[in-house]
């Protein structure tokens, strides 16, 4: 069920990728072996920014972005930086605007923070795409969002008071103040 979760989260993300109005402009084509729906032969370089390497949903995600790309016949980049920090996704992204790659799907550790760095990469004719944790509208084309952050602050609340036998007091520790995704749950 999780894979399945997750190879559907990334067959969304590239569909949402690859619609007409995210398609790149340029005329120009790459050779590939697999045909793909409607004929075209185009391969898309895609560079996926998680928050962190070594993270084990990230690490799941990897996989699942790997089966959906493999199914597209698209080439993933999956990179994060060792801590979570903007810092770490701005250096990846501009390392991926150097790359030239077609697509950016980024897990923001910080909304605001690398919205510059990505609309670099959109005035250079790269798609972004947010996912799991948005960036500032001025820095994507698109978020999609996984999951209803209230309803997941929600639940987790719930388990926690079960946990508790509903007495006591608990507290939330976030993995980091600028983490869009985390804030909403709290």
């Amino acid at each position: 069920m999780k894979k399945t979760f997750l190879k559907m989260t990334a067959l969304v993300l590239v569909t949402a990728l690859l619609m007409p109005g995210c398609a790149r402009k340029d005329t120009d084509t790459k050779d590939n072996d697999k045909d793909k729906a409607g004929g075209q032969n185009r391969t898309y370089t895609i560079g996926v920014v998680v928050k962190n390497v070594g993270n084990p949903f990230y690490e799941a995600c990897k996989k699942g972005f790997q089966e959906a790309f493999d199914e597209y016949g698209d080439k993933m980049i999956f990179q994060g930086p060792a801590t979570a920090t903007a810092e770490g996704q701005i250096e990846i992204i501009e390392n991926m605007i150097a790359q030239k790659v077609d697509v950016i799907a980024i897990a923001a550790n910080d909304a605001d923070a690398v919205a510059p760095a990505l609309k670099k990469a959109m005035n250079q004719g790269i798609k972004v795409v947010s996912w799991d944790s948005a960036v500032a509208s001025s820095g994507r084309n698109v978020h999609v969002n996984q999951a209803d952050a209230k309803l997941i602050g929600q639940l987790q609340v719930q388990a926690i008071a079960e946990m508790m036998n509903y007495e006591g007091q608990f507290a939330i520790l976030s993995a980091g103040a600028t983490m869009v995704n985390q804030n909403l749950w709290i």
